[in-house]
């Protein structure tokens, strides 16, 4: 669990990274969304994001369920 701090500091920091790389969001479950472009998570303070799937539909991420932010190298395939 991560706390609202660290939560907003991490997502702040990987957002607003020039040039954008895409990240993963690991979550305490085991499950994962992966932040290909930076219009892909909707985040304005506090402890709560909203990712947005390809496909438009959404899930609140919410930092209390998050293990992990994960960088990853290259954009991930389709």
């Amino acid at each position: 669990m991560m706390t609202n701090k660290d939560f907003e500091q991490t997502i702040r920091g990987l957002l607003q990274r020039q040039p954008f790389q895409p990240f993963l969001i690991e979550f305490e479950d085991g499950s994962r969304f992966v932040v290909g472009q930076p219009e892909a998570l909707m985040y304005q303070g506090g402890g709560t994001a909203i990712f947005i799937h390809p496909d438009g539909a959404f899930d609140f991420v919410d930092s209390e369920g998050v293990n992990r932010f994960i960088e990853l190298t290259e954009a991930p395939s389709t």
